[in-house]
């Protein structure tokens, strides 16, 4: 499977490509840093580790991972849904520390 492979490479057109077992998608919403988005590919050996995750999103604390194994590119740097979600994300956490 082919993915996007960068960080923040959406600002600075740098996203280069991986070939793996599937794409990943980790997005920081740390405030004091704007949040960082590093787009990868899980690397083929992965299977011999019990196994991948299955598709979608996981939230623990301030990271957003993502995991896809639907297709090629399926990790992009922009997803209008998911940058919503993002934004709401944001703004509950901002609510939460006033």
């Amino acid at each position: 499977m082919r993915c996007f492979e960068g960080l923040d490479c959406e600002e600075n057109a740098s996203c280069n490509e991986c070939i793996g077992v599937a794409c990943t998608r980790v997005t920081t919403l740390d405030p004091e840093s704007n949040g960082v988005l590093a787009l990868t590919c899980l690397p083929f050996d992965t299977r011999e580790y019990g196994g991948i995750e299955q598709d979608g999103c996981r939230t623990q604390g301030l990271t957003i991972t993502c995991i896809c194994q639907s297709h090629d590119y399926c990790n992009p740097a922009t997803q209008p849904l998911f940058l919503i979600s993002i934004i709401l994300v944001l703004l509950f956490i901002l609510w939460r520390r006033s």
